[in-house]
């Protein structure tokens, strides 16, 4: 039988999540499904959010106003 894998949508605060942090967090997800969708939401024009920029495509992140 072919199992097939739950899709998953990960939504970050990144303004309140270490980018640090953020391989782990894709490790344990990986556990229950695939992620298709990365969206992270932050004030992008704060310098404490410069370490997300290598992260995620500037598709995924979306400005807090």
């Amino acid at each position: 039988m072919n199992e097939s894998k739950q899709k998953i949508a990960l939504f970050i605060d990144a303004d309140n999540a270490p980018a640090n942090k953020f391989e782990d967090v894709l490790s344990e997800v990986a556990k229950y499904g695939v992620v298709t969708i990365r969206k992270a939401y932050g004030n992008w024009k704060a310098p404490s959010l410069k370490p997300w920029e290598d992260l995620l495509p500037d598709c995924a992140k979306s400005p807090i106003v």
